[in-house]
This record gives C-alpha cells, sequence and structure tokens, in this order.
C-alpha cells in the first residue's frame, strides 16, 4: 500500500507535465498562428489594389492629353478674349474714323454744292445767272467763288460729287482739310481767272465750275503727287476728269476762236489744271521745308548726343586717370615701406 502511493503520485506529476506541456504546445502553435495570420494581413494589405493600380496607370496615360487639351483650352479663352477686345478697340477705331468722317470738309463741299441744286433747279428760288460766272456785262464779282458751287444738273452734280469724294480725301489724307480747300478753290479760281482774261469783253455766256473745282483736286491729289510713282493710275483716272470737266463747258465753244478753231470749252479746264498744278508745286515746297526742318532737328538732335557721349568719355578718362594716379601712388609708398 505504502508503496503504490508513491507510484501514483509519480503518475498524476507526470501526467499533469504531460497535460502542461500539451497545454504550452498549443499556445505555441495558436500564438505562431496568430502570429503568421497578421502577417499575412500586413503583406496583404501592402501589396496594391490592381483597381487603384489600374487608375493610376490611366491617369498617368491621360495626363498628357488633359495637359494639351487645357492649354488648348486656355489658349482659346486667351485668343477669344483677345479677339472681343480688338473687335471693341476696332468697333471704337471705327466709330471714331466715322465721326472724324463726317468732320471732313468734303462733305462741307458736296453738302454746299446740293444746296445750291435745291435752290436753283428745285425750287426755283435763286436765277442760274446771279451764281454762274458771267461773261462780259454779265459778270459779278460774287460769282468769281459761287459759280464754283453750281452745277447744270443732277448728272452734273453726282459726277461733281463722285470727283470731289474720290481726290478730295487723297489731298486731305496728305495735307489735312486746309489743303483740301486751297485745292478746291485753286481750281475754281484758277479757271475763273483765265476765262476772265482771255474771253473777250463782247462774250455772252456763264458757266458752272463746280468742275473744275474737282478737276484741282484731281491734279493737286493725283496727278502731280503720283505721276512718277503709279503713272498708270494716273493715265487710268486724268483723262476721264478731264473729259468730264471739258464737256460741261461745251456750250462756251464759240465764245472763243483761235485760228477759226472753237476752243472757249478749254478755257476753263486749262485754268483748274495751271490752279491745281500751282497749289500742287505750294504743297511740294512746303513739304521740302518741312522734311528740311526736319532733318535739321535731327542733326542737331545727333550732335548733342555725340557732344554728350563725348562729354561722358571725357569724364570717364578723367576718373580712370585719377584711379590709376592713386593706385600709382598708393604703390609707391608700399614700396618705399617695404624697401
Amino acid at each position: 500500500m505504502s508503496a503504490a502511493i508513491p507510484t501514483q503520485i509519480s503518475q498524476c506529476s507526470s501526467s499533469r507535465a504531460q497535460s502542461v506541456h500539451k497545454t504550452q504546445h498549443v499556445c505555441r502553435h495558436k500564438l505562431s498562428c496568430r502570429r503568421h495570420s497578421v502577417v499575412c494581413n500586413v503583406k496583404k494589405n501592402n501589396q496594391p489594389d490592381p483597381v487603384m493600380k489600374g487608375l493610376k496607370e490611366l491617369a498617368s496615360f491621360l495626363a498628357p492629353t488633359v495637359a494639351v487639351i487645357t492649354g488648348s483650352v486656355d489658349d482659346s479663352a486667351a485668343s477669344s478674349s483677345s479677339s472681343s477686345s480688338s473687335k471693341r478697340s476696332s468697333a471704337k477705331a471705327a466709330a471714331s474714323a466715322a465721326s472724324d468722317d463726317w468732320r471732313s470738309p468734303v462733305y462741307t463741299i458736296v453738302a454746299a454744292n446740293l444746296a445750291v441744286y435745291a435752290l436753283v433747279h428745285l425750287l426755283h428760288l435763286l436765277p442760274a445767272g446771279l451764281l454762274q460766272l458771267g461773261l462780259g456785262k454779265a459778270f459779278g464779282w460774287w460769282q468769281v467763288l459761287t459759280s464754283g458751287l453750281m452745277t447744270l444738273g443732277f448728272e452734273h452734280l453726282a459726277e461733281v460729287t463722285f470727283f470731289t469724294y474720290t481726290f478730295g480725301r487723297l489731298v486731305e489724307r496728305a495735307h489735312g482739310a486746309a489743303g483740301l480747300w486751297a485745292a478746291y478753290l485753286g481750281g475754281v479760281l484758277g479757271a475763273n481767272a483765265l476765262a476772265l482774261w482771255m474771253f473777250p469783253a463782247k462774250a455772252v455766256g456763264s458757266a458752272a465750275v463746280a468742275s473744275a473745282g474737282a478737276l484741282g483736286l484731281c491734279v493737286a491729289g493725283l496727278v502731280w503727287p503720283r505721276a512718277h510713282r503709279k503713272p498708270l493710275e494716273v493715265a487710268c483716272l486724268a483723262p476721264l476728269v478731264w473729259m468730264a470737266c471739258v464737256a460741261r463747258f461745251a456750250g462756251l465753244g464759240p465764245a472763243l476762236v483761235v485760228d477759226g478753231v472753237r476752243v472757249g470749252h478749254l478755257v476753263h479746264a486749262v485754268g483748274a489744271v495751271m490752279g491745281g498744278s500751282l497749289v500742287a508745286g505750294v504743297f511740294a515746297l512746303v513739304d521740302w521745308v518741312a522734311a528740311k526742318a526736319e532733318a535739321e532737328r535731327l542733326e542737331k538732335e545727333r550732335q548733342e548726343a555725340a557732344a554728350r557721349r563725348a562729354e561722358r568719355g571725357a569724364a570717364d578718362g578723367e576718373a580712370v586717370a585719377e584711379v590709376l594716379g592713386a593706385a600709382a601712388k598708393a604703390a609707391g609708398q608700399i614700396a618705399k615701406k617695404l624697401l
């Protein structure tokens, strides 16, 4: 009995030890499994998601295209804004040009011709002989100017309006409003002056001299300024204006006969050419004087600039000489101390 008790005790202790060992083994196994699952989860979490990977690749592929599209959109927006601003500026410029166009003296001349035509031919408030240049005893001093606004009819008015606007704008662009008035009056006064000088005192008739003013504009604005630059343009337009002007004085042909040839219809046209040429000569003289004055001004500015550069060069030379002298003096003093 006493021998069996130790045996039972040893068996109980051994079985307890085995159960403890088994429990420890099971715990270690569970712990290792748990660690393995954690590591697997970490690895799984570290692996990239295929959906996200695909989206990233798609974004990287489409990035250049999107940049180009956005750049083109920005460029188009900028171009549209610049075009809209340019359109607004061009609209403002057109509006200002239109307002300036209405202030042109060409419209004043055309309006005066139209008013005289309405008073004489439509309303019959003024007699034509009172305003036209009368020859012989029918002459009045005011007719020297009023005849330049007279036309023979609507066809003549349309013709004068066309020529006045076409060649008047050329003169106005080159010499301003004063030049336009000078050229028109030069043609009118030249035609009337030559007619009064050449037609005999017993001559009978009258003349509407608006065409002479248009011819003066043609000579001063087209013939002389463009004869050497655009001779074909002058050859095409000048004869047309000349023939139209001569045709309006056809009734004065018998008023002056030279060697049996009627030349009365040429007097006003020749006088308009002479007056327009005189005005063109004045324009050329004024342009030459202005160009000479501008050249002298530019030469004076160039000389002044050269003098300023020379003064700056002399001042710089003096400064350099002073610096070199001071450096030489300092070097001499240092050499004395060293020696």
